[in-house]
């Protein structure tokens, strides 16, 4: 057993409170609520590594900073008397901090075990939306890790966070200014906003645009059920690819479309031509933040909005404008109370009958390269030829499965360095395992096969074509 002492990091505020949910908080307390007890995953762990020069004291002081920043972070979530979810803003508390000592099973194994103690446990009433740790070595400090509640944020609100933290630090160890930190707003703020008259009024938008858009999808997305499913039921694979970033970035700066817009396209051509259908609806997560409002928001804005990607277009390309429309239309317009939504399209459902298949879900997060692949314009051009080189460097790998999910089919991909990583998670009652593994091979090929022989001009505005017939 690694040694650990155990310190407090402590908090207060000077607008404590209880509030109603924020639209995104309400659309993770769904997915709560629908996956009890099995929610570990709404427990996201990060690790933040700590610059030589700064004592375990720097380290609390800077948790410290970050916690009186981001209110998110001191916020705990209950049900009211009439069972309604509420978030509490506590007056003051303290914040558990362990610091273990790696030892012999080094710094990296111990930051490993520490996400899973962080993250894994299910998040509990009397808590607030973040644990913390601290990973030393001779005493030395060397990482923080966090778990953090995903009631509390997405993905780009744990960006702040972390950034937050590493610029503390950062300055510690370099014995500089801090550096002036951009102003944060906060899920209680947000919260008035949507319960407002403009927030209802947008919300009211969202609930007919979501009824328009799904009942434009099919009733069966995927193939049929017609196999013994294995065990987990639902499989998930991960493919690194190096070949798949040159080519979507390249083929988005060809189309002049986001990189999310490129890989849809060609999901759903793939899961068309798969389950024998003329269009394909799917789920898509967003992260909402199109404004300065939202720039700096550190709780959560995910939601899901629905598009349907018609399959008729005559090329590659066109099929990419065609989606890259579609989902700018719908990202823009169905952010709404996610309680209205569901309630609006139970009824629709149980009017018409019938419904709508719901159950493919894409989770895209290329916050870098931004909605028409901004910040490509320095890239290097790439050729078919040096992307099938780079096919040979692709790594493929299984993850965690699933006996339960609201989703049969649930693709997310994001950027890490020069790699796109993208996961897979499909229903083995549809597609044995390797069929799963083929379906990203598959993507990755088309996207590869769609670069015309030398493409050039990525960064300039240059009227370039995908390969003949695509």
């Amino acid at each position: 057993m690694n040694a650990s002492t155990f310190h407090s990091v402590r908090f207060s505020t000077n607008r404590p409170g209880v509030y109603p949910l924020t639209w995104g908080q309400r659309w993770i307390w769904q997915g709560l609520t629908g996956h009890a007890p099995h929610y570990g995953y709404l427990g996201w762990p990060v690790s933040i590594d700590v610059p030589a020069g700064c004592g375990l004291d720097v380290v609390l002081s800077a948790l410290e900073t970050v916690l009186g920043r981001h209110e998110t972070l001191r916020t705990r979530y209950f049900l009211d008397e009439h069972g309604v979810p509420r978030q509490v803003v506590p007056a003051d508390g303290e914040l558990r901090v362990e610091a273990r000592e790696a030892g012999e099973a080094g710094v990296p194994e111990t930051v490993r075990l520490l996400e899973q103690e962080l993250s894994g446990p299910p998040f509990t009433i009397p808590e607030i939306s973040v644990r913390a740790a601290v990973v030393t070595s001779a005493r030395a400090p060397k990482c923080v890790v966090l778990g953090v509640f995903h009631m509390a944020t997405d993905a780009s609100g744990l960006r702040l966070v972390t950034s937050d933290l590493q610029a503390i630090l950062r300055a510690r160890a370099e014995a500089t200014a801090l550096p002036e930190l951009p102003p944060v707003t906060h899920p209680a703020d947000r919260a008035r906003y949507e319960e407002g008259r403009e927030g209802i009024k947008r919300s009211a938008r969202a609930v007919a645009a979501w009824q328009q858009e799904v009942g434009r999808f099919p009733q069966r997305t995927t193939p049929p059920v017609r196999r013994t499913p294995e065990s987990p039921r639902l499989r998930e694979h991960i493919m690194r690819s190096k070949a798949l970033s040159a080519a979507a970035i390249a083929v988005s700066r060809v189309c002049r479309a986001s990189v999310d817009s490129v890989i849809i396209a060609c999901t759903a051509e793939l899961l068309g031509k798969a389950a024998g259908q003329n269009s394909c609806g799917f789920l898509m997560l967003a992260h909402n933040r199109f404004d300065e409002d939202t720039e700096y928001y550190s709780g959560t804005l995910v939601q899901s909005f629905p598009v349907c990607v018609e399959l008729g277009a005559d090329s590659l390309d066109g099929l990419i404008r065609q989606t890259h429309f579609s989902v700018l239309k719908a990202a823009l317009s169905c952010l709404g109370n996610p309680d209205d939504i569901s309630a609006k399209l139970r009824n629709v459902f149980e009017s018409d009958g019938a419904e709508a298949d719901l159950s493919c879900a894409v989770n895209m997060f290329f916050p870098d390269l931004g909605s028409m692949a901004r910040g490509t314009d320095d890239l290097e051009a790439i050729t078919k030829e040096q992307a099938e080189e780079l096919m040979s460097q692709t790594r493929f790998s299984e993850g965690e499965g699933l006996e339960k999910d609201d989703w049969e089919f649930y693709l997310n991909a994001y950027q890490d360095e020069d790699e796109f990583v993208l996961s897979l998670r499909m229903d083995t009652a549809v597609v044995p395992s390797e069929d799963i593994i083929r379906f990203l091979a598959d993507l990755e090929s088309r996207l590869v096969e769609a670069l015309p022989e030398g493409i050039t001009g990525i960064g300039q505005n240059a009227p370039v074509k995908l390969a003949p017939g695509l």
